[in-house]
């Protein structure tokens, strides 16, 4: 008895959304669509723990580690705000481009940053020597350098750890070899966009982390700022709008989880 009640039940529920979907219509109940975001700011970060070198401006940025053992980071940053109201975002991915390396397959990982940075004015060209940081520009020491070339503990809004403050658990995760375009997704990363989106002040971006293992694995990426407008960062982010419709499927789904199972509670007794 119990199975014939239901299967009229499940009948019926299947009679209803169809019925629905014909009135209110399948493209008001979700909108699915793909917005890309250029990078809002981006940065490298050079160690040296006095805090002098930036490249603000500059046309690339760098991860993983130079022949001379210094280690390099990228920042960057997107500012999700032309995204829909009422956007839900299903998918995630950020597009880098390789300019130029001398090293092989490394892994590059994604991370959260954790504290605000800055982009200043500085550019230290190609070749990921860096040059003296400017006004808010962020260094390996500060998260807004104040341009005076001071070294840290002064010369600006420190870091609490030299190096950037980032969250230890890796977003993101890729193989990346030669000059070319490579796209990192996760869901990780999806879940962190979705974290931007919900409370924007907590955006600090993405620190990009290379092989910082081993010397002679630095690899050179293309920002925002580059000669090429193809090779820029991108984020990428899939989501779905709902529609008037939506609310009308949910609240069905609501009532009818709550007759099956007040129908239940009766049967149990």
């Amino acid at each position: 008895m119990r199975t014939h009640d239901a299967t009229r039940t499940l009948l019926s529920m299947t009679v209803f959304v169809s019925l629905l979907a014909v009135t209110v219509g399948p493209t008001r109940l979700a909108a699915a669509d793909t917005l890309k975001f250029s990078a809002a700011a981006d940065n490298t970060l050079f160690e040296d723990p006095e805090g002098l070198l930036s490249s603000g401006s500059g046309g690339t940025f760098y991860a993983g580690r130079l022949n001379s053992g210094l280690i390099r980071r990228g920042l960057v940053r997107f500012d999700l705000a032309s995204l829909p109201a009422g956007a839900i975002i299903t998918d995630a991915s950020l597009t880098l481009q390789i300019t130029r390396t001398v090293a092989g397959n490394q892994v590059v990982d994604l991370h959260n940053v954790l504290a605000s940075w800055g982009e200043g004015l500085s550019n230290g060209g190609f070749g990921g020597a860096g040059v003296g940081a400017t006004l808010d520009d962020a260094t390996w020491a500060h998260r807004f350098s104040d341009g005076t070339g001071v070294p840290a503990p002064l010369g600006g809004t420190l870091w609490t750890n030299l190096g950037g403050d980032y969250d230890s658990s890796i977003l993101a995760s890729r193989v990346v070899g030669g000059v070319g375009t490579y796209t990192w997704t996760s869901a990780g990363l999806t879940a962190a966009a979705i974290n931007w989106q919900a409370d924007p002040a907590s955006n600090f971006g993405l620190v990009v982390i290379g092989n910082e293992e081993t010397n002679r694995t630095v690899k050179e990426f293309a920002t925002r700022e580059n000669g090429e407008p193809t090779w820029r960062p991108t984020l990428t982010l899939s989501f779905i709008v709902p529609g008037p419709g939506a609310g009308v499927l949910i609240g069905l789904g609501a009532v009818m989880a709550g007759k099956r199972k007040r129908r239940a509670t009766s049967e149990q007794r």
